[in-house]
């Protein structure tokens, strides 16, 4: 947050509104990237390329799970709005 301080003057200036959707959507992309990286490294019960990416996803924009999606096969039944059991 420090490094990108000079691209937020305390006025409004011309093109800062430009800057700051710049450094929030690089932000995501380097937090998906993370997440990407250490949920392909350490996928616990995800299942294939599908779910990890999805589950990266989810992870970095903080939505919750859709009821009756693929998490089912990842989470205990009654999270997520899962109703069947693993398996």
């Amino acid at each position: 947050m420090i490094a990108a301080r000079p691209c937020f003057p305390a006025r409004l200036a011309h093109g800062s509104r430009r800057a700051a959707i710049g450094v929030l959507a690089v932000g995501m992309l380097l937090v998906y990237l993370i997440t990407l990286a250490l949920t392909s490294a350490f996928p616990g019960r995800l299942r294939g390329t599908v779910e990890i990416l999805v589950w990266a996803l989810r992870s970095t924009s903080a939505s919750p799970c859709p009821a009756r999606s693929t998490c089912c096969s990842t989470v205990t039944p009654g999270r997520c709005g899962c109703t069947r059991s693993r398996g």
